[in-house]
């Protein structure tokens, strides 16, 4: 491998994402915002941005996730790296208000 496809593999390029949170019913709205606050700031610190944000509320889950049958639904378009998707996820899993989350790259097809 030369080095110029070397440089370029470790090149993180923007790539569109959508992601989908689902947070417990009871979250006060300004722990929402900031939650939403919290993953544009972690896209933003690596050029990233949102293109959509739209809060679906409050929807019956599909199956019973741990005590919770409702959840409040946010979905979110973004341009974002993949390293910016790891670290996001992680935050996510460690939110307590969190109940599920999923980060899709539209870019693979």
């Amino acid at each position: 491998m030369a080095a110029s496809e070397l440089l370029k593999s470790r090149v993180e390029n923007l790539r569109d994402y959508e992601l989908v949170v689902i947070l417990t019913t009871d979250t006060p709205k300004e722990k929402v915002e900031a939650i939403l606050e919290g993953i544009s700031k972690t896209i933003a610190e690596k050029e990233g941005s949102f293109t959509e944000v739209n809060h679906w509320g409050k929807r019956k889950l599909a199956y019973l996730i741990g005590r919770y049958v409702e959840g409040y639904y946010v979905f979110i378009k973004m341009k974002a790296k993949p390293s910016s998707i790891r670290k996001i996820s992680t935050d996510l899993r460690i939110s307590e208000q969190v109940i599920r989350h999923m980060a899709i790259n539209m870019d693979e097809e």
